[in-house]
Order: C-alpha cells, then sequence, then structure tokens
C-alpha cells in the first residue's frame, strides 16, 4: 500500500486474528508519569481508542511515559529509515539510523523499563494517512486486540506517516462482553479492505481475497474468561435485513463485496461455552452477541465539471489516425483540455503524445475539466500552470510541485501519482494511492496491465505518463459521469 498500508507485529502476536490467551500475574504495573507531557495527536488516539472500546466494558486505557518513549523511538527508526513493508521478527536493524533496540523488549529496556513485569505488542501503521483515526482504523483492520480488555497502560509514537503503538497486557478483570471492530455503535466505518501483500501466507485469513478489495472486515473477540467453546457461527446483515455474503476465518467476517456507504450493518455471534469458562460465565453457556456499525457517506459523489468557456480548437500537425490515442485526443482538443504547443507556424500546433506528461501539464488539464471558470479567474503569472497550482492550495491537492518548485512541477508525474491527484480533486479529500487506483478500476477508467488482476501493483503505479494516455483517461472518466 502507500508505499503502502502496513502493519508490523514486531513481538508477540502471532497473528491478528490469535484467539485470547492465558498470562502470568505480575507483581506491578506500569504507571502514568502526571509530569509527563503528551502531544496531541498521543491524546487524541488514546480517548479515540477508549471510545472504540466502551462498548464492551473493556477498562479505559492510560499512556505511559515509558511505553510513549520507545514507540516514539520506533516510529522514528521507521521513518528514518523509510519501511514500508511488514516487519519480521528481527525487528530494528543495529547498523541503521535511529536504532534503539531490535525487539520492543529492548527498545523498552533502553528507556529504563521493567520488562520482566508484563507483555509487550508493538504496532505500526505505515504509510500516509489524512487523520489519527484514520490510522487507528486501517490498524484496526488488521489487529483488533487492543479493543480487548488485556490491555490497560500504552504508549503512542508517530513519525512522518508512522504511528507505532507499544501495549502492555495486564491481568484485568473478565468482562461479560466480547469486543468488536467496528464497535458497537461506530459511525463513519470504512466501506472496503485493501489485503497487504502478505496477509494470506502470514494469517491465512482472507483465503478467496485474493488480493483484490473487500468489504471492511468485522471480528469478534471473545471474552478472555471463555476459551474453549462450540457451535460458533457468526453472520453479518444490512439494514433490510439481508445476510451480507461474506469469507469467514474463525471469528472475522470478510464482506465478499465492498459494503455499502451511509449503511447500517449488524453483526450476531453464538456459541456454547467450554467446560473451562470462568466467571461471569459458567460451563456450556449459550452466548449470544448482537452489534451494529454505520459505514461513512459517500465521500466519491462524482464531481461533474463545469462548462469550458471559448474551447481553443487549433490544427496539429503532428495528429496520426489510428494511434491508441487519436480519437481521444480529438475528443480532448475539442472540448479544449488540451492546447498542445506553438508549431512552425501560427496556426500550427502540435500534441507531443509520445512525450512525458508533466505534473503542471496534468493539472492545468484537471482544471480545464472540473473547474474552468475558477481556473480562469486566478491571478496570472508568467508561468503558465500558475493558475492551476493556486487552486490545487486552495483545494489542498497532494500536488508535489507548485510555483516555487517549478522543476519537480515540470518533471513527468506517475500514474500513481496521476490517479491520487484526480481522485482527490474529485472525493473532496486527500486519498492515498492504492485508494485512487481503486478508483481507476472501479470507474472503469483504466484496466491495468494485468489480464488477469487489478492491483496497485498490476497498475504500474510508478510509471510516467504520456500525454496520449491522459486523453484516454479523461475521455473515460467523461464517459463515467454521463454513464
Amino acid at each position: 500500500m502507500v508505499a503502502g498500508l502496513a502493519m508490523s507485529v514486531a513481538f508477540g502476536a502471532s497473528a491478528p486474528f490469535i484467539q485470547p490467551f492465558e498470562h502470568k500475574a505480575h507483581a506491578s504495573e506500569f504507571q502514568t508519569a502526571a509530569s509527563y507531557k503528551y502531544e496531541a495527536y498521543q491524546e487524541e488516539a488514546l480517548n479515540y481508542l477508549n471510545k472504540l472500546r466502551a462498548p464492551s466494558g473493556a477498562i479505559q486505557l492510560k499512556l505511559d511515559p515509558i511505553l510513549t518513549k520507545a514507540a516514539e523511538n520506533h516510529a522514528k527508526y521507521l521513518n528514518m529509515n523509510n519501511v514500508t513493508e511488514f516487519i519480521n521478527s528481527t525487528g530494528e536493524d543495529s547498523t541503521k539510523s535511529g536504532y534503539t533496540g531490535r525487539t520492543v523488549f529492548d527498545r523498552i529496556k533502553a528507556e529504563g523499563g521493567d520488562i520482566s513485569i508484563g507483555t509487550f505488542f508493538d504496532v505500526a501503521y505505515l504509510g500516509e494517512k489524512t487523520s489519527i483515526e484514520d490510522a487507528i482504523n486501517k490498524l484496526l483492520q488488521r489487529d483488533p486486540q487492543i479493543l480487548e480488555n488485556r490491555m490497560e497502560y500504552i504508549g503512542i509514537g508517530q513519525s512522518g506517516g508512522k504511528l507505532v503503538i507499544v501495549r502492555k497486557v495486564a491481568d484485568l478483570p473478565y468482562t461479560s462482553k466480547g469486543a468488536t471492530y467496528p464497535s458497537n455503535g461506530q459511525t463513519n466505518v470504512d466501506v472496503d479492505y485493501k489485503p497487504l501483500s502478505r496477509d494470506v501466507t502470514l494469517y491465512g485469513a482472507t483465503k478467496g481475497v485474493n488480493g483484490t478489495f473487500s468489504g471492511n472486515p468485522v471480528h469478534y473477540l471473545r471474552p478472555i474468561a471463555i476459551n474453549k467453546n462450540s457451535g460458533f457461527t457468526m453472520k453479518l446483515f444490512d439494514s433490510n435485513g439481508a445476510e451480507v455474503d461474506c469469507y469467514k476465518n474463525g471469528p472475522t467476517l470478510f464482506p465478499k463485496e465492498v459494503l455499502k456507504y451511509n449503511e447500517t450493518y449488524t453483526a450476531k455471534v453464538s456459541y456454547t461455552t467450554g467446560s473451562d469458562a470462568k466467571a461471569p460465565f459458567v460451563p456450556n453457556q449459550k452466548i449470544e452477541e448482537v452489534w451494529s456499525f454505520t459505514t461513512k457517506a459517500d465521500g466519491a459523489t462524482p464531481t461533474q465539471p463545469q462548462q469550458p468557456t471559448n474551447p481553443v480548437k487549433p490544427v496539429f500537425s503532428d495528429y496520426e489516425a489510428g494511434q491508441y490515442w487519436s480519437e481521444d485526443m480529438l475528443w480532448a482538443t475539442d472540448k479544449g483540455l488540451i492546447r498542445g504547443f506553438e508549431g512552425a507556424s501560427s496556426n500550427q500546433y502540435l500534441l507531443k503524445p509520445y512525450e512525458h506528461l508533466t505534473e503542471a501539464q496534468f493539472l492545468t488539464v484537471l482544471f480545464r475539466y472540473l473547474k474552468p471558470t475558477e481556473l480562469d479567474s486566478q491571478p496570472k503569472t508568467g508561468w503558465f500552470a500558475s493558475q492551476a497550482y493556486s487552486l490545487a492550495q486552495q483545494y489542498k491537492l497532494p500536488v508535489l510541485g507548485g510555483a516555487n518548485n517549478t522543476t519537480v512541477a515540470n518533471a513527468g508525474i506517475t500514474r500513481g501519482k496521476m490517479a491520487q491527484i484526480w481522485v482527490s480533486a474529485i472525493k473532496g479529500q486527500t486519498v492515498t494511492e492504492e485508494e485512487a487506483v481503486q478508483f481507476m478500476y472501479d470507474a472503469k477508467l483504466s484496466d491495468g496491465f494485468s489480464a488477469t488482476e487489478k492491483t496497485y501493483e498490476s497498475y504500474h503505479p510508478i510509471e510516467v505518463l504520456k500525454r496520449g494516455q491522459l486523453a484516454k483517461f479523461f475521455k473515460s472518466y467523461d464517459s463515467y459521469l454521463n454513464s
């Protein structure tokens, strides 16, 4: 994913879908230092996690200064070394910058922590994110265990796009409800889920999904007091009572299709406790739990373009019939989206369809299509793309170049970055490249470069676009809007 979305379980949590396990009592616990100054994002993350934990009756989490420092150090290491893949049990590399310990235990010891008093986990969300809540939700899609009542003290660290949570398992009172994700009553839930490339081999949890998007997974983690059980069933229903078709992996459901926007779903589990059930449960007790959540509103309503004024229709001396771009380029020039370069004479222009497309050129064409009136109203300078970058700044688009960085603006734009800027403009909020590429597939703007799969990789996101390819993308989007 984004430079991808990835999750790391650096120690102890062998898989995010494992069952609760017993742990030994400890003589003492970490204590929260009143004098420690936490950052606003750490308080925000803590409050959000506690909000999600509340429906199951789990104890409220507390920030711990030593765990927090260990998390901050590890986040800095991940960011400094641009770690974007799954981190295996070897942990940090002592030869790399920012090293503070191979394992999470080592990193806690480096800050003066006593590792003999607990079991610790180290989890990281890697990649672009729009908010702390979004990062946590992406993490919980794969590892919901932090919502269980076994956690009391945590540390949170962030550096760049890396969010690390170090959590301590404690002996706490058993709850009478299981932990769930999405949480009961949760709103603004993601509608989709993109498995990591290693999810199938690592967890065995996405069989049948084959690396493509599915609906947001639904997790249920039994109360710790229940170990053995029988007759476990779990189902998901939409607001009309229709059962949602899902892949099943124990207490996790993977909807086979992306969930509907602004829809309330209800999950139901039932099972019978085993002979080793502990209070507040008894052996052979019938358990039934029901919870509901609501998905986010549709932020992907296509933006209808304003009507261009006075489209220019020049004569292009390098136009060739019968090429992959020919008809689409004629359409784009007729709409005034592509105006070409001045040729040898005043009435001739060049399309240059095989030359690399730059970010500045793409941004100009994008706003000619979506916001031509606003584009023309922006202050003009001597640079052709100044108006487009002025609008890009207003709409907070994830561009790389600008009036103060024309070198990057005039460099070739990759297919992935083009998709990200375009879909961010359509949705009115920044999306990741992976999300943008999926939109390109869903809207049939691209089929990628594979006849058998539509993945982020098969889209060739790092390939630089050519000008002829851009015309095809815009023609396809226009057809999508009018279909």
